[in-house]
């Protein structure tokens, strides 16, 4: 049973790859994995992709028993052949049916292949021997998976399993990790996570290069608007203060920085580089108007306070009821809500004694800062 979630469809929550050669050995060590999530009690749909398909007859040779009575394995194989298929021997035209061609095939009375049947089998040897199938080695029933996944050449199983609420995806996650490496895969094997683990590796790093895009653009937007690089750095100040907020607020609530969370940051970057823009640029009107340089500076942050206040009021209560209604948008809202209430209520200090300090210098050999 899995429960229904907005947002895109993911994989499981949690998943780990198998790679190798040996079906059968991969398959024993997903049984392992298996095991070890059905004890865990957070974690529940255990299972593997790989399936029992139709059964199979399997020979198995002894080579030594076979290479001691003088045969080879293709010589057993073509006794099999002829045995359970049959051998053309010869042709005949059938004038009957307008010289249509059919093959003559030697073969034993048609039968259900059984372990009994084959193991009673005489494979004769060189000398004329005849030695039972069974002498020569191992008939056994096998399980056909139905599909055998392929990846970077190897066999690969994939194990899955679901998180229930109340349990952490990224703490099963780790635990699972522990686990396989806990396994004794030997030379060629390996495991890697997939699921939603790979899935969040994906997103963060694709998040992560539209973050140092956002930023690098932002930078040289404000170098343009302002026509000095110091403004710029004053205004680009506030996105620390913002992401400060979240982690602080996402560690004291436990909370974690989900794909949907650096959403949240990526959106922050543009709220709060908005209100500082304001406050800047309110500053650098003042003086512009010869307002003396403190007063231009207390009134660009306080004149300012209303509008700010308003619109980050206006948008953390309307993101509180997504962030509320379903767990995948938690991080997105908390992240928003997080860094504005800290960079607005810091920024508003911050901006106008950065300003003060740098531009101080101008001011006191009489010039208008730039």
């Amino acid at each position: 049973v899995e429960e229904l979630a907005g947002g895109p469809p993911v994989g499981a929550d949690l998943e780990i790859k198998l790679f190798g050669d040996d079906l059968a050995l991969l398959n024993e060590n997903a049984d392992q994995v298996i095991n070890y999530l059905s004890k865990q009690a957070g974690v529940v749909n255990a299972d593997k992709t790989i399936k029992p398909g139709a059964s199979k007859l399997v020979f198995v040779p002894d080579k030594q028993k076979i290479a001691d009575n003088g045969l080879t394995n293709d010589q057993v194989g073509l006794w099999l052949r002829f045995y359970l298929s049959g051998l053309s021997a010869s042709e005949i035209k059938l004038e009957a049916q307008n010289n249509v061609t059919r093959d003559i095939v030697i073969r034993l009375d048609k039968m259900t292949p059984s372990i009994e049947s084959l193991t009673s089998l005489n494979i004769p040897t060189a000398t004329g021997r005849l030695l039972p199938l069974s002498y020569l080695g191992e008939v056994k029933l096998e399980q056909n998976p139905t599909q055998i996944t392929h990846a970077d050449f190897k066999r690969i199983i994939s194990v899955t399993g679901d998180v229930i609420a109340g349990f952490s995806v990224m703490d099963e996650n780790r635990k699972l990790e522990s686990f396989a490496d806990s396994l004794e895969l030997p030379l060629g094997y390996s495991w890697e996570t997939g699921g939603v683990n790979e899935e969040n590796q994906r997103s963060v790093e694709s998040i992560l290069q539209a973050m140092l895009i956002s930023f690098i653009l932002i930078v040289v937007t404000m170098i343009i608007q302002f026509n000095s690089y110091r403004r710029a750095l004053i205004v680009m100040l506030v996105i620390p203060l913002s992401i400060a907020g979240v982690f602080i607020v996402f560690g004291l609530t436990n909370t974690p920085l989900t794909f949907p969370g650096l959403v949240g940051v990526l959106a922050l970057f543009g709220i709060v580089v908005k209100n500082a823009i304001l406050v800047v640029d309110k500053i650098v009107a003042n003086i512009k108007t010869g307002l003396p340089y403190i007063e231009s500076i207390a009134d660009g942050a306080s004149s300012r306070l209303e509008p700010i206040a308003l619109t980050s009021m206006a948008t953390i209560f309307g993101l509180i009821p997504i962030t509320l209604s379903d767990p995948l948008w938690r991080g997105l809202g908390g992240a928003i809500i997080a860094g504005l209430t800290f960079s607005g209520t810091i920024m508003l200090l911050f901006i106008p004694v950065v300003y003060y300090y740098m531009f101080r210098e101008e001011k006191r050999r009489g010039r208008k800062p730039a």
